[in-house]
């Protein structure tokens, strides 16, 4: 039982309850108010009652055994009222009975209350997850339009604007708009290639891949990123190697995401650092990373995973749901904890047999 206020309220009022209960019945006599004797008797079921309803056999079966020992009128047991004690002793066996049944009782329905809210959270889940397949479905289609009205032509407006590039002259005032051009077709080429990664179902040949090597070798190939000119990343490695079954292009777009992440949100930091650590904890492949930037607010933690949410000015907000849907389809989690200012850590398990 945790001590809160409520708890501390209700446990105050059953002790005064029966203590009351106790001081009345032991002052009031059988013969001058024999209706008010015997209702206080009963009222000593009152506090059994409430203490196994709000507190279950831990509660019930204690404050039936105190109602049990107070129980006994003083006077008249020194008198031998034989009915009157036979009436008392029955009252009492009756109060141990209803504190251990009652307080049982409500145990059983709490449980199958405690049952049935995790069933509803499981059903919940799961019918957001036949939400989430519907909405990928039809993204899916969305895709492959993209792919075949957009993506394919986008080719074709990249070569013209590289034949423009060596046809106008570097002096012409039209000749700085090249740069702008290519620039903002290879966004548009990144964009529409993150919608196809996104709607993609990875069912593709899984092999052993070294998990520590992997995320080396990502990191060696940021060191000439200009996001990354400042940034110094840190790996600490587990004393064995890490293997697990799975996609290797596709866990490596998962630490590409994470790292890239991570540089924008350390570009204002003045010591920019990203931890990486990867270890065993019970049967699953731990990996973290961490950085000391900006940090996320709650409202951020809600919707980080969430299609196309993005607390960046220029972000898709498609680089962590691509990740969550990666490690998902790795039969894995993935979390995020982090405070405003605080910096942000990405905790992402693995099963052994992954």
């Amino acid at each position: 039982m945790q001590f809160t206020k409520e708890n501390i309220l209700k446990t105050g009022a059953l002790a005064l309850s029966v203590l009351g209960l106790y001081l009345i019945h032991n002052n009031i006599s059988l013969h001058l108010t024999p209706f008010l004797m015997i209702l206080v008797q009963k009222l000593f079921f009152v506090p059994v009652i409430l203490a196994s309803f709000w507190y279950g056999f831990r509660g019930g079966f204690p404050v039936s055994l105190l109602c049990v020992v107070l129980y006994p009128h003083q006077h008249h047991m020194m008198e031998h009222n034989h009915f009157f004690v036979a009436g008392q002793n029955t009252d009492m066996v009756l109060l141990l009975i209803v504190g251990v049944i009652t307080g049982f009782l409500r145990d059983v329905i709490q449980k199958t209350a405690d049952e049935r809210d995790i069933a509803l959270k499981k059903l919940e889940k799961s019918i957001e997850k036949i939400k989430e397949n519907e909405r990928l479905a039809v993204l899916g289609e969305f895709s492959a339009a993209i792919a075949h009205e957009v993506r394919n032509p986008l080719y074709g407006m990249l070569g013209s604007v590289e034949i423009l590039e060596k046809k106008i002259d570097k002096d012409d005032n039209a000749f700085f708009c090249i740069p702008i051009l290519k620039k903002e077709i290879e966004r548009l080429k990144r964009l529409t290639g993150n919608f196809l990664l996104y709607a993609h179902q990875i069912g593709m040949e899984r092999t052993k891949v070294d998990l520590v090597e992997l995320i080396k070798e990502r990191a060696a190939l940021l060191r000439d990123d200009v996001n990354f000119a400042r940034v110094v990343v840190s790996i600490q490695e587990p004393e064995k190697s890490i293997l697990i079954e799975g996609h290797e292009d596709s866990l490596q777009q998962v630490f590409l995401n994470l790292f890239y992440n991570a540089a924008d949100a350390l570009v204002q930091v003045e010591k920019p650092e990203v931890r990486v650590s990867v270890s065993i904890n019970d049967g699953n492949y731990v990996i973290t990373v961490s950085d000391n930037g900006c940090g996320m607010d709650r409202e951020t933690l809600e919707s980080a995973f969430k299609p196309f949410f993005s607390g960046k000015q220029k972000g898709t907000g498609l680089g962590l749901a691509i990740t969550k849907r990666i490690i998902d389809e790795h039969h894995g989690s993935i979390r995020i904890e982090s405070e405003p200012e605080k910096g942000a850590t990405f905790v992402i398990s693995l099963p052994v047999s992954s």
